[in-house]
């Protein structure tokens, strides 16, 4: 009777301890397959590389327009590079860049502190974030605006504004300034891995190839020119210009009569030299066939020259204005003053 009791209990504690194995395993598949789940959600693991943001800095905008203070356009930006760079949180971007759209006409400076246009430009230079700031020069003091905005959600991610003396230590409150804001940023942009960077710019990559080709196929003043010169018309129907059709029609009859007139005073001039009777109206024919070879000559040089002359003259004004006038809108905004805020409206190009 003892041994079936002591067979019964260690049958019972061998079950329990399989049933708890069992839970155990059972705990264990759960975690293993939440783990994965999470992974496949975020796109990435702890042990994943973390990509740094690329940061596009803009010029500052001179508010007041005070000349004075001009070289503070550049200085200010120009000062938040080794903060920034020290952080070791982000991937600073050339700043000729800007330049390099102010001078193919892709923005105006006034568009630096517009964030609709600085979010635009921050697309064009394949950045993640872009600062944008202002400054006035006032009767005593300088006041300075600065914004770091992520271009995935079109947030303004941090803001910081600061009063600075109009002496040298204006430069101590600058650099204060991008010192704190550089940090701040190290904290609400911080790395990001390498599959989540990358749905996030493509939340916000706007040019497609359709776009591209046609940024490709918009008229050049080169393009302009090389096809006048190949055949007078050409260039301005490459620009829409509606001249185009008409030089090109002049010049193709006048080419036409010209060469007729060459094959046609040939063989007036070989049928009257060979004549033995009729010579005056033959001469009279010949002669008439060798001015319209020469009239039509001249028309051909004179539309050639004239459509050459036109598009020297105005085909820059189209190549440039067609890519300006595409993109011209109206902006409104509202930006910070030492009074509170002062509505600003013009043009976005």
């Amino acid at each position: 009777m003892k041994l079936v009791l002591f067979s019964m209990n260690n049958l019972a504690l061998n079950m329990s301890k399989a049933v708890l194995l069992y839970f155990i395993w059972i705990v264990l598949l759960a975690a293993a397959t939440v783990t994965t789940f999470a992974v496949d959600a975020t796109g990435s693991t702890a042990d994943e590389k973390l990509v740094n943001r690329k940061v596009l800095i803009l010029d500052f905008v001179n508010s007041k327009n005070s000349p004075d203070y001009m070289y503070l356009e550049n200085s200010i930006p120009d000062a938040f590079l080794d903060p920034l760079d020290r952080t070791k949180s982000f991937e600073l971007l050339s700043r000729s860049i800007w330049q390099k759209m102010l001078n193919e006409n892709k923005f105006k400076k006034e568009d630096a502190y517009r964030e609709e246009a600085a979010i635009d430009a921050g697309k064009f230079a394949g950045a993640d974030v872009v600062i944008i700031g202002s400054f006035a020069a006032l009767t005593d003091k300088m006041q300075i605006f600065a914004k770091a905005i992520e271009l995935s959600s079109g947030r303004v991610m941090v803001s910081r504004n600061a009063s600075a003396p109009l002496d040298n230590n204006m430069f101590d409150t600058i650099n204060k300034l991008t010192v704190e804001m550089s940090a701040q940023m190290k904290e609400k942009l911080p790395p990001l891995p390498q599959k989540i960077i990358t749905i996030e710019r493509e939340k916000y990559i706007t040019i497609t190839k359709e776009e591209q080709k046609s940024s490709l196929e918009e008229p050049t003043y080169g393009g302009m020119i090389w096809r006048t010169a190949v055949a007078p018309g050409w260039g301005h129907i490459y620009a829409n210009q509606w001249r185009g059709w008409v030089y090109m029609p002049l010049w193709v009859a006048s080419a036409g009569t010209f060469v007729f007139g060459i094959i046609d005073t040939g063989a007036k001039e070989a049928a009257y030299k060979s004549a033995t009777s009729g010579l005056e109206s033959k001469y009279a024919s010949y002669n008439n066939a060798r001015k319209l070879r020469n009239f039509s000559l001249l028309a051909v040089l004179g539309v050639y020259a004239v459509s050459i002359g036109d598009i020297l003259i105005t085909g820059n004004h189209y190549a440039a204005g067609k890519s300006m006038l595409k993109s011209q809108t109206l902006n409104f905004s509202l930006e910070p003053d030492l009074e509170g805020f002062r509505a600003t409206i013009g043009k976005k190009w």
